[in-house]
């Protein structure tokens, strides 16, 4: 009865976000990046999170037509669509990937609600700080606006302990400011009081008392959000758990279910499809549905390219055998490119600022958002495109001084991912069909 009294407290105050949101719509039109969308004061489920990850607003890219945010036609709907965020059909936004991370060596997460995301702004935007179109006052001014509903929504979590603060929110002036300084400085104005270790304490008449330990996850030498998030986390795991009163974090080796080979995961899959328990067998199906939907994508260019018949079977190989950040990635932004005849080569990946052809310093310059694969590269077999697949997904993983030293961390991560055989393998055949 508990669970449901709290279910029902976030469904009623999600309904005043919505008549919020309406009589609003008006007040900060200037970095407004979609006509038509939902407010998004959380995803996940709220009620049960014990851990909380904080964000600035959601993303413009969340209701992109292919995030099917169309087909939310009610207020039922969309209340639905942000309890089952990271349960539904349609995978998280790829900006989750670093949360899903860290959050796995703290022992909970996202898919088991025992984690759920909140932004103190409801309303996606344009960027807040790539974008240098944005106005920042105005932004600044949208963000003290709405600020209330998180605070707002905190003493409705019932077993919430721990929020999770990463990056800055803008200034008036355009300058960024520390996210969770801000949620610190905002505090009083809203009912909490700040401890002088920055615990956020709610303690109204008539409701009970409530502590939120707020932690600011940096680690500002990491060369990755990803590498930042698990190094801040991993420095201060032992004390975080304590403060959330968290149970011992199950070991974050990768299930055994990833060392699988795309045979026994696709076996694995059929005996578990009917029966999915919490764990890793949800996660086996969740792999497998989603390399299926993965290579029946429009990410391979051309569509209709005969080279698939080649590609595809090394492919799945390679994403079945992926550690779980990294296959999330590569499902979340990589394409490929099959069959171009133009290069005597056998692959090469290309940055995004490339295939734009900008200089917008903003664009990243690792992390390739197409891979090229060359007819020459069908001369291999099928272990050795496993290789060579697996070595050219490295290169959005890792950042070398030079050419040579980016091949050693190419291929030393590739050899971490357990594909080291298939390198050798790689390497012998290449030597013989093309001997120098």
């Amino acid at each position: 009865m508990r669970s449901c009294s709290h279910s029902l407290a976030i469904s009623n105050f999600l309904s005043e976000v919505l008549r919020d949101w309406r009589g609003s719509l008006e007040l900060f039109p200037a970095n407004k990046c979609r006509e038509l969308y939902w407010p998004i004061p959380f995803f996940g489920n709220p009620a049960t999170a014990v851990v909380a990850t904080i964000g600035v607003n959601p993303s413009a890219d969340e209701f992109h037509p292919c995030r099917n945010w169309d087909a939310v036609q009610d207020c039922r709907e969309w209340k639905l669509r942000l309890k089952n965020y990271f349960t539904g059909d349609i995978p998280p936004h790829e900006w989750f990937i670093p949360w899903r991370v860290g959050l796995k060596l703290l022992g909970v997460s996202f898919e088991k609600s025992t984690a759920a995301h909140f932004d103190i702004s409801y309303r996606p935007t344009t960027a807040m700080l790539r974008n240098k179109n944005t106005d920042a006052r105005e932004f600044r001014e949208m963000v003290e606006h709405d600020l209330e509903w998180f605070f707002r929504l905190l003493p409705l979590c019932p077993n919430l302990r721990g929020l999770l603060v990463f990056g800055p929110v803008v200034r008036s002036d355009g300058t960024p400011e520390s996210l969770a300084g801000f949620i610190r400085k905002s505090a009083p104005r809203h009912g909490f009081k700040v401890l002088a270790d920055g615990v956020l304490v709610f303690d109204q008449a008539g409701q009970p008392s409530r502590t939120f330990f707020l932690h600011e996850v940096s680690s500002p030498d990491a060369s990755s959000v990803v590498d930042q998030v698990k190094e801040s986390l991993t420095r201060d795991l032992d004390h975080l758990k304590r403060l959330l009163q968290l149970p011992n974090a199950a070991p974050v080796d990768e299930p055994q279910w990833s060392k699988l080979d795309f045979k026994s995961l696709e076996a694995a899959y059929q005996q578990h499809r009917q029966a999915i328990q919490n764990g890793q067998p949800q996660a086996l199906v969740s792999r497998y549905e989603s390399i299926m939907q993965f290579i029946e994508s429009d990410r391979f260019w051309p569509p209709t390219s005969g080279a698939k018949q080649f590609f595809i079977p090394p492919l799945c190989e390679v994403l079945a055998r992926l550690p779980v950040a990294e296959f999330e990635r590569v499902v979340s932004c990589l394409s490929f490119v099959l069959e171009d005849p133009k290069v005597d080569a056998l692959a090469v990946n290309v940055p995004l600022s490339d295939i734009l052809n900008t200089s917008d310093s903003s664009a990243p310059k690792a992390n390739p958002a197409a891979i090229v694969f060359y007819r020459k590269s069908w001369m291999l077999s099928h272990v050795a495109l496993i290789g060579l697949i697996a070595h050219e997904i490295a290169h959005s993983f890792v950042n070398g001084k030079n050419y040579l030293e980016h091949e050693s961390l190419v291929d030393e991560k590739a050899t971490a991912w357990s594909f080291g055989a298939e390198l050798k393998f790689l390497a012998e055949e290449k030597k013989k069909l093309w001997p120098q």
